[in-house]
């Protein structure tokens, strides 16, 4: 009982900071740059039928979480799936023979010990080599958080497609049942981060998919009432990328036959300014070319200012943003609530965001409302280190 007061409580007092009104989200375009709302593209009836595949308010698990372990492993992808995330989120790069693997970056020498097992390595992509050279490498020491680092991080492996699409499942990596399974079957979001180090990654993906039964003729996957069921859904599969050459191929493969997130990001090879006809042109090719959902950056760069959000709304594109970690994050990119006085010129209000994606999947659940499903402790996870802590032993690391 004591648990539940405190969880009811620490929800009343998540839940109210994050109603408190932050400063306006301005700047806004001028009345020039607003006629190119009207001439915004819309998503075709057949993409809207696709997109509404997937659930509103989607928690996507980034990385799994890169807050808690190292980013990637079955640590991450197995904390989120076990505190309620609907994706886990997967960085897709492929092995010198062929294999798909969960991996960010453009080489090792960061997240693994390439260093003492293939010394002089260290700046080699995943593609230099094969599944079983990564596979003898481990990828959690370098896990250097004080406050979250434990001791069953060390000897964490890189983890295939399938590997990844086993704990969406309910299952250990290897296909074996997972000891501590309540019940949640989250869906898989696939990033194409880095497509030009894996060539023809794309139509390996479909091969991957369709092998394992989650794409074409979908599998049935066993679920619980009242827990996550996202895995026996036709939206158990997203596919997401920031690279137009990437999304035009993604378009080739798939067509309109799985949801598909269009990231936006501002660098000198994306977005190099944000103003409104920059803007629109990229959410204008997203949609053109099979994008579903549009994915602003709100982390690094602010791409999803009320006007911007407006903009997108017009397309009919969903929107996902990213990386959205904390209460007051949510709280500004879910709630359109400006007065006049504060700029909101669109004259109605509606919400930024369709769902998140983070890296502290717990958060969201709370912000979202979603303890109140009769979920049992150990599952239900406090905001606090200790309970984190106590969900990764529980899970045995």
């Amino acid at each position: 009982m004591k648990i539940y007061s405190k969880l009811f409580l620490f929800s009343a007092l998540f839940l109210l900071s994050a109603c408190i009104k932050e400063a306006p989200l301005e700047p806004i375009p001028d009345q020039a740059e607003l006629a190119l709302l009207e001439n915004m593209k819309e998503l075709s009836k057949e993409q809207l039928d696709v997109q509404a595949w997937v659930k509103p308010n989607a928690i996507i698990a980034h990385r799994g979480t890169t807050d808690y372990a190292p980013q990637e492993t079955a640590a991450a992808f197995r904390y989120s799936k076990h505190v309620g995330a609907d994706y886990l989120l997967v960085d897709l790069l492929m092995t010198k023979d062929g294999e798909l693997v969960a991996f960010k970056g453009d080489y090792l020498g960061k997240t693994s010990n390439v260093k003492s097992v293939f010394p002089g390595f260290e700046n080699a992509p995943v593609g230099h080599f094969t599944l079983a050279e990564l596979k003898e490498m481990e990828y959690g020491s370098w896990y250097d958080d004080a406050t979250y680092k434990r001791p069953g991080f060390a000897g964490l492996q890189i983890l295939t497609l399938e590997e990844v699409i086993n704990i969406c499942e309910g299952k250990m990596p290897d296909g074996s049942p997972d000891f501590v399974d309540f019940g949640n079957r989250p869906g898989i979001y696939l990033r194409m981060d880095d497509p030009w180090l894996s060539p023809g990654i794309e139509e390996k993906l479909k091969e991957e998919l369709t092998r394992l039964g989650w794409y074409g003729e979908l599998k049935e996957i066993n679920t619980v009432p009242t827990k996550v069921e996202v895995a026996n859904t036709k939206g158990r599969v997203i596919i997401a990328t920031l690279q137009k050459a990437s999304l035009l191929k993604l378009e080739e493969v798939f067509g309109n036959t799985v949801p598909i997130g269009f990231w936006l990001w501002k660098s000198s090879g994306h977005i190099k300014v944000d103003d409104a006809k920059t803007y629109a042109e990229f959410v204008n090719f997203g949609i053109e070319h099979g994008a579903h959902f549009i994915c602003p950056n709100i982390s690094t760069n602010d791409l999803l200012k009320p006007w911007q959000a407006n903009m997108i709304r017009r397309t009919k594109a969903g929107i996902h943003a990213f990386t959205v970690d904390t209460k007051a994050q949510m709280a500004r990119y879910t709630y359109n609530n400006l007065t006049p006085a504060d700029g909101n010129i669109y004259q109605k209000e509606f919400d930024l965001t369709d769902g998140f994606i983070t890296d502290r999947p717990q958060y969201a659940k709370f912000f979202y409302g979603r303890y109140y499903l009769g979920v049992d402790y150990p599952e239900a996870p406090f905001l606090d280190t200790e309970a984190i802590g106590a969900v990764f032993q529980l899970l045995g690391y």
